[in-house]
């Protein structure tokens, strides 16, 4: 994810401008963990949802870990990339530099009453609501609380099936949803 260690450490690339070498200031260097999403404009995001097969062009950002810090699915995030070049030219990287802090969440408005006052209260951890979704479902046929690793995995395979997934949103000049 990113460069490899072997392209920005071992060897002094030129200037772009003097031709110069270059030497690293390893002093500044930042280690950390890399994630690499792929990005598609919210105008082609029902590409994902239909059955019929339509082209998508899609974008790969790298970001890294510091900036995912409070992101929540279905949020959407406004992004400063760089485009740093690949052994393959024609399939470049865009490298978050910086990602500006996230609008916040808001359940949709179709929502139960009921629901939405469950996802207000376990806004603290996201795995708190389905937890909790886990230990009152199917509670009319077994007593709640009982089977709990079963029902949490039939909730989150039905989670996994369903047509209409929500997905996580960043913007790029134009809106872009990553996936």
């Amino acid at each position: 994810m990113g460069r490899p260690e072997s392209d920005t450490v071992h060897h002094r690339p030129p200037c772009r401008i003097c031709f110069s070498p270059l030497s690293e200031d390893q002093a500044s260097r930042e280690l950390g963990e890399r994630m690499t999403v792929m990005l598609l404009p919210s105008a082609q995001s029902h590409a994902l949802t239909r059955d019929t097969p339509i082209c998508a062009q899609a974008l790969r950002v790298v970001l890294r870990d510091e900036m995912m810090k409070g992101v929540e699915p279905g949020q959407v995030l406004e992004a400063t990339v760089m485009v740093s070049p690949q052994k393959l030219p024609h399939f470049p990287s865009l490298e978050a530099m910086y990602v500006h802090p996230p609008k916040p969440l808001l359940p949709p408005p179709t929502l139960p009453p009921v629901f939405r006052s469950l996802v207000s209260d376990r806004q603290s951890s996201p795995w708190s609501l389905v937890l909790t979704l886990a230990y009152m479902f199917a509670s009319s046929v077994t007593p709640a609380g009982t089977f709990h690793s079963l029902k949490l995995a039939l909730l989150l395979s039905l989670a996994s099936c369903s047509t209409k997934k929500v997905r996580y949103k960043a913007r790029l000049k134009t809106y872009w949803k990553a996936y």
